[in-house]
């Protein structure tokens, strides 16, 4: 208990210490601290019978959670924010493709009315939990082909990801297109109805409430820094939009909650309790597995895709064999159920300490953190630096990864590190700009 006692002071000192030297609540330090902070004490209660974990599973949390503040530091001390140089030769500004993103948008929302037709054919009773029960059952007939696989692999799972911190930016750094917004809305509504995954309408109201926060703490910046008056009405509006979209959220969350057939008070307490147990079930099997996966866990999101492409290419019948065997590991973690209590059985949720752990055991959670932390860190002084809809977008994603911390490393994702991909290299065009 003596680690998680020291993690949970390290992480409330931070959280207020990164409030006050970055002057906004939705910095990736403050956000990371508050959540693991949560996560150790919430543990440590032990309510609904939950297992107590070990305390070499909290040194190891207490680890990566040293290492991920260190590593902040070092790029918020040290680095230097990467700008790229536009010179006068080069008028351009760069702007939403949005053409490219509506025909993306379509394909998402026409392949998600289709998984939610077969579903509706097979359900009776439509409601979220009867969703989701049928879709972990065996009668479940899915309309997957090797087709269907690899365009929701490659196109659909990492686009609709994309689209909704894209729409979330320009609402607030681009033109507010209305066309955009309803697409995503339409195309996450109807996801939500067809997997019972509540996650992607989660984060696109989570991202339309941290954009808006950093946009008007940003105003306020400057019309304290400056000559500048940056209208204290506007603030007020954009506030009172923040708080309006908080309480929709809320609604919607408790609404699907109790539409799963969850607890809400007993849902919310295990997803903050469960990680730390769930962490030290799945380490013990990383032990005796004897794998070490030198990076290829926590980048599974990254080299999956490459390896999907090449296997169907060249007709191979499986996956190169290390690869597959940490694959094979980390796809168990979703799919296996433990027991994490007496009365408890959960799946998922084994942190992104777990990852790391696989890739290098106590070394792999310390220079995984370090660099995780200073890559959050780049991104977030981009973002402070340069508040474009692009930044704001990748901001988003980067922002997704903290608060799912506490399930998983993000970068093990395929939809997550392709959509980061999307966004950086095709979602943004330039365009001349007009004198």
């Amino acid at each position: 208990m003596i680690y998680a006692a020291l993690g949970i002071v390290i992480c409330v000192l931070f959280t207020f210490y990164s409030i006050h030297t970055e002057k906004t609540i939705v910095n990736p330090l403050t956000v990371f601290c508050c959540i693991w902070s949560v996560v150790l004490f919430f543990s440590c209660l032990c309510y609904y019978t939950l297992y107590e974990p070990e305390s070499s599973t909290y040194n190891i949390i207490l680890i990566g959670i040293v290492s991920f503040i260190a590593g902040y530091y070092s790029i918020k001390v040290f680095g230097k924010t990467i700008t790229f140089n536009t010179s006068a030769k080069d008028k351009t500004v760069t702007v939403l493709n949005y053409q490219l993103v509506y025909f993306f948008a379509v394909i998402c929302i026409l392949t998600f009315l289709w998984s939610l037709i077969n579903v509706v054919r097979q359900i009776s009773g439509f409601n979220l939990r009867n969703i989701q029960l049928l879709l972990q059952s065996s009668e479940y007939e899915s309309n997957s082909s090797p087709f269907w696989n690899a365009l929701s692999l490659l196109i659909v799972q990492p686009a609709s990801f994309a689209i909704a911190a894209l729409a979330a930016a320009d609402f607030w750094a681009g033109r507010r297109d209305k066309k955009l917004f309803w697409f995503t809305i339409i195309m996450l509504f109807i996801r939500l109805l067809s997997s019972a995954n509540r996650t992607t309408l989660m984060s696109f109201i989570i991202y339309i409430i941290v954009i808006g926060i950093l946009k008007n703490s940003k105003k306020r910046q400057i019309s304290r820094n400056t000559d500048i008056d940056e209208s204290s009405v506007t603030r007020r509006k954009n506030r009172k939009m923040i708080i309006q979209t908080i309480i929709v959220g809320l609604c919607i969350f408790v609404i699907m909650t109790m539409s799963r057939g969850s607890r809400i008070f007993r849902n919310l307490y295990l997803n903050f309790a469960m990680p730390p147990e769930m962490l030290e079930l799945w380490c013990k099997q990383v032990d005796d597995s004897y794998l070490i996966g030198y990076g290829m866990a926590s980048l599974n999101g990254f080299l999956y895709p490459i390896m999907y492409i090449l296997k169907n290419v060249l007709g191979l019948s499986s996956l190169p064999g290390h690869f597959q065997d940490i694959y094979n590991l980390t796809m168990l973690t979703d799919t296996s159920w433990q027991w994490i209590g007496t009365t408890i059985r959960a799946n998922a949720y084994v942190s992104v300490y777990w990852f790391l752990y696989l890739d290098g055991r106590w070394i792999g959670v310390a220079i995984g953190m370090f660099i995780y932390g200073g890559v959050l860190a780049g991104s977030f002084k981009k973002v402070v630096k340069n508040m474009s809809a692009k930044q704001l977008s990748v901001y988003c994603l980067m922002f997704y990864g903290i608060l799912y911390s506490l399930a998983r490393m993000p970068f093990t994702l395929s939809k997550y590190t392709l959509a980061i991909v999307f966004i950086v290299f095709f979602a943004y065009k330039k365009k001349p700009i007009k004198e």
